[in-house]
């Protein structure tokens, strides 16, 4: 434990007893911090996936600011310094990891607006919840944790270790707050032992379970979180789990009678009864308070006719829309965005991303989807639902209406805010007089430009920047790119523009403004002049402080130069350009399919597109490697041979770019222009390279250079690939995994051999971790076709895993091959684990280098 949380620990320690001496146990209205209080995170499972960081919002009034949290000696808690001040309340915030700067555009998922009690100084997010699904505060000391702070074993730990029949089949899971037989506890095969395909067992925490064999030669798992409501459940061979491995729920406190029937297809069925009821008529749970029926009823949420129903704040209500018999007739004012859930909030589905206007959508349980979950838009007027319940765990959600919803084509991305208050009043925000006003970092304050009869009147001292939000910040509208000097503007979903978001320039003086609020979800911005100012106003820059409730923008001052109208030179009758498709960083969308989109909108969505070929060839992009979402290597080049009509199109247009044709929102930034200020013919034979991006999620936004240099045959050879495996914490052998999802499950393995031969590991090698040591590990070899080859160098993720467990292995999150152009470059070298992603996951998140290694 690092000397700096020992020393607050002991602070904290004394200021909260004092704190209780004077005040009692009570929560407080506004949290005082000298700029030394100290506040705990303890986030749930779901909250630590996928590499997330977290860090806490501040407001008091008007005044409001983020702070990072920290876990610096891996005990599990994270921990953050309040700044000097008064604090109303807190919210604890699950952040993008690829981003640094705090911001509601980078959130993921967060607790509700919290008080901060005088005497409790730590927030536990509640078992399987994402966004404001509840918790509790405690009071937490470092020095003296009341359980344990991680489920990592630790040095002392002497948890029997029981060695398994390979022929019988056992449980195990997050069983009483801690893995169980998997994990760092794989080698033991565990107490709970199927005989005569049943075992009995009583938890003292809720818990999570799933099946092995002794051997740990195959492990079975569900697909996907099926919630606290089922008490059977159908589990894969997890090689064969596509989407992400989970486990079955069982509550704590009651003694239960799991019950294992092979299915003879290498799945089982996994069920459980109060074990003093073999029936089924007593409810497992009633020993505390039942948590759910056996039987499962569905209910529509959502933002359904202007506010949160059965989500959000109103997430305890389950609602009147309940589905009989798989049937569901609703009446809805407006149009509405919908999901299903269980009974008692058991489980959510909801789609895997924006759909657009659909009338059937197969809808996933969200702890498979993370920040992709989104609804389905239905329209006003009678709707009649038919749902299907799945035998894979999802639910296919289908309704008939005479209706067909009109939409804004870019739907707002996150799934739990309404589109818009059913009583709602707009404000102006945005860069005035010379600052940001109801907006960036004084986002929280709405502002006196309220429009009453949808007009409002301000002066302006200099030139301004505005756009429109609602009551409580619920819905933020902007323009679809710079619109330039206009006194009118349609104004859109800032939540589905990303980084073409804009506002509306506006002159010195006093202004009277209109606003229209139409169907589409869209406003019309008016403004007329009343007095001209007294001086000509010089244009100002806007600085790129943003909304924090919507995408980073760039700058929203008008391009300095505006793209030509006319070529600036005669196009020949063919012109043919190329554009390399990025090799991407594990987790990213592999780019598979290129268009050139040109329009005068910075919508991508609503632009011209040309198609474009591959051509078999790549071109080496070093610059790939200076950014995170892409790594540097061979890039496969798109060509397109443009005509004369389509040069003089794309030339006129007022933004043009490259996009990945099945994602609209992998492209390089309208607002770089690829023509560079001429035309599109001045670059008649090169290649287009990324090299840069302007927003910090990189993929929506990126920039680049023409280069003469030409793309080639690329050439994949024939390899041996090496691994050196970790004489600790390491068994069943050796696979080398690789695909394009950084989901374990769902890779290619292929089985590496032990050469018989040992490459002497160095402990300062491995100073960085703590579960393994240095020494004399075993070289395992796979020999790679020129084939494979291919596949694996234009994969996004690849490296090393346990013959034993999926569980132990390289990181997904990072490509082994990330700072070479390809596998064969390696044919000399063993891979080293040295490092880990996360401590409190080390064995699941290694790291390592290349190390000189010849057989």
């Amino acid at each position: 434990m690092n000397t700096f949380k020992k020393l607050t620990a002991v602070v904290i320690a004394v200021m909260l007893t004092l704190s209780m001496c004077i005040t009692g146990i009570s929560a407080s209205a506004a949290a005082v911090s000298d700029g030394t209080r100290v506040v705990y995170l303890k986030p749930n499972s779901n909250w630590l996936k996928d590499s997330a960081r977290f860090a806490v919002y501040l407001f008091q009034g008007s005044t409001n600011t983020w702070t990072d949290m920290s876990d610096e000696d891996g005990d599990g808690y994270y921990e953050a310094t309040l700044p000097e001040g008064e604090w109303e309340k807190i919210i604890f915030c699950r952040m993008n990891p690829s981003t640094t700067t705090n911001g509601w555009s980078n959130k993921w998922n967060q607790t509700s607006d919290l008080d901060i009690p005088d005497d409790m100084n730590c927030y536990t997010v509640k078992d399987a919840t994402w966004d404001k699904g509840g918790g509790e505060w405690s009071l937490y000391d470092p020095e003296n944790p009341t359980e344990a702070p991680s489920t990592e074993a630790t040095e002392g730990t002497t948890k029997q270790v029981i060695e398994g029949d390979p022929d019988s089949y056992y449980l195990f899971g997050y069983i009483n707050n801690a893995n169980y037989a998997c994990e760092e506890d794989a080698d033991n095969a565990g107490e709970y032992k199927f005989v005569d395909n049943q075992v009995t067992a009583t938890f003292d925490a809720d818990s999570y379970v799933a099946v092995k064999k002794g051997d740990n030669s195959a492990w079975y798992m569900t697909e996907g979180w099926l919630g606290t409501t089922v008490t059977s459940a159908l589990l894969k061979n997890t090689t064969a789990i596509t989407g992400e491995a989970n486990k079955l729920y069982v509550p704590a406190g009651v003694e239960v009678t799991f019950t294992l029937v092979d299915n003879g297809d290498d799945t089982f069925t996994l069920s459980y009864a109060s074990a003093t009821d073999p029936t089924g008529t007593t409810d497992p749970t009633e020993v505390t308070e039942p948590t759910e029926p056996v039987a499962v009823d569905y209910y529509l949420f959502g933002s359904i006719n202007g506010a949160n129903y059965g989500c959000e704040e109103d997430y305890e209500n389950m609602g009147d829309y309940k589905f009989v018999d798989g049937k569901l007739t609703v009446e809805f004012t407006e149009m509405s965005y919908v999901g299903v859930k269980t009974t008692d909030n058991g489980a959510w589905y909801m789609t895997d991303g924006w759909l657009g206007v659909v009338n059937e959508a197969t809808l996933y349980n969200t702890s498979t989807l993370g920040e992709n979950a989104n609804k389905l838009v239905v329209p006003a007027g009678e709707v009649n639902f038919t749902l299907v319940v799945n035998d894979d765990g999802t639910l296919t959600l289908s309704y008939e209406s005479d209706v067909v919803p009109t939409i804004p084509t870019e739907e707002p991305t996150d799934p739990t805010d309404p589109t818009e208050p059913v009583a709602v009043d707009y404000y102006l925000f945005g860069y005035i007089n010379g600052a940001n006003y109801a907006d960036g970092d004084d986002y929280a304050n709405m502002g006196d430009y309220k429009f009453v009869n949808n007009e409002v009147t301000a002066t302006f001292t200099e030139i301004s920047y505005v756009g429109v939000k609602t009551t409580d910040n619920g819905t933020w509208y902007m323009t679809d790119g710079w619109a330039g000097e206009v006194t009118e503007v349609t104004l859109y979903n800032a939540a589905g523009l990303g980084e073409t978001a804009d506002k509306l320039m506006v002159p010195a003086g006093e202004v009277k403004f209109t606003l229209t609020v139409n169907a589409n979800d869209t406003l019309t911005l008016s403004y007329t002049v009343l007095s001209e100012p007294t001086t000509e106003p010089v244009e100002t820059t806007v600085p790129a402080t943003e909304p924090t409730t919507e995408p980073a923008t760039e700058p929203t001052t008008e391009p300095v130069t505006e793209p030509t109208t006319e070529p600036t030179t005669e196009p020949a009758e063919n012109v043919t350009i190329y554009f390399a498709a990025p090799r991407v960083a594990p987790g990213r969308t592999v780019w598979t399919d290129v268009d050139i989109y040109y329009n005068d909108t910075t919508s991508v969505i609503k632009s011209n597109r040309i198609h474009m070929t591959d051509t078999g060839l790549v071109i080496d992009n070093p610059a790939g490697a200076n950014l995170k979402t892409t790594r540097r290597g061979n890039w496969h080049v798109f060509s397109a041979e443009l005509t004369a009509d389509q040069v003089n199109a794309i030339d006129s247009a007022k933004y043009s770019g490259f996009v990945y044709a099945g994602n609209y929102n992998l492209k390089t930034s309208a607002k770089f222009d690829i023509k560079m200020g001429g035309s599109i013919a001045d670059f008649d034979g090169q290649v287009f390279l990324i090299d840069g991006a302007v927003t910090n999620s990189e993929v929506d936004s990126y920039t680049g250079a023409w280069t003469t240099e030409q793309p080639f045959e690329p050439e994949y050879k024939a390899t041996t690939l090496k691994f050196a495996c970790p004489t600790q914490n390491w068994s069943g052998g050796v696979y080398f995994y690789y695909g394009d999802s950084s989901v374990i499950t769902t890779v290619t393995k292929l089985e590496m051999t032990p050469s018989g031969q040992t490459y002497t590991v160095d402990d300062s090698l491995v100073s960085s971790l703590t579960k393994y040591v240095g020494g004399d590990w075993e070289v395992y070899t796979l020999e790679l076709t020129a084939e494979q080859v291919e596949i694996i160098d234009n994969s996004s993720v690849s490296g090393f895993c346990s013959g034993s467990s999926i569980y132990v292995k390289t990181s997904s999150a990072r490509n082994v091959f990330r700072d070479y152009n390809s596998v064969s470059d390696l044919a000399n070298y063993t891979f080293v684990a040295t490092n880990c992603v996360k401590a409190d996951q080390e064995k699941a998140s290694l790291t390592g280098k290349w190390r000189w290694c010849t057989l």
